[in-house]
């Protein structure tokens, strides 16, 4: 949200979880706020951007697309961005990858959204 305080004039920067908002950097251009995804208390077509950073998946598409559909200006942008295994060198890269299928089985189902980089969603 820093990154974009540099960009734009006004930044909200909301979150479900109260102790990530706690947890937030200060700076006079963004202002946080908890509220769901779904129902972001924004007002009509208020916002130029929307963006999502590695979260998509724990959404509820069918209410989260509505309500960027309302907050969007017309001609706004939704940028959303998620992260895949880090790649490093074949001898690391091997054991990661055999830790992570290890561990495959307890995995909440929305880690396939993200092993599919959204594109599914």
């Amino acid at each position: 949200m820093l990154g974009l305080a540099r960009v734009f004039a006004e930044v909200l920067a909301t979150d479900a979880s109260a102790e990530q908002i706690r947890n937030a950097r200060p700076h006079p251009r963004v202002r946080y706020a908890v509220a769901p995804a779904e129902t972001s208390g924004l007002a009509d077509h208020s916002v130029q951007l929307v963006t999502v950073g590695q979260a998509l998946h724990w959404f509820d598409i069918d209410r989260f697309v509505p309500e960027v559909d309302r907050v969007l200006v017309p001609g706004g942008i939704v940028a959303a961005w998620c992260y895949q295994l880090a790649v490093v060198s074949p001898d690391v890269d091997r054991v990661v990858r055999e830790l992570y299928t290890l561990t495959g089985p307890w995995w909440p189902p929305e880690r396939a959204l993200l092993e599919a980089g959204d594109r599914t969603i």
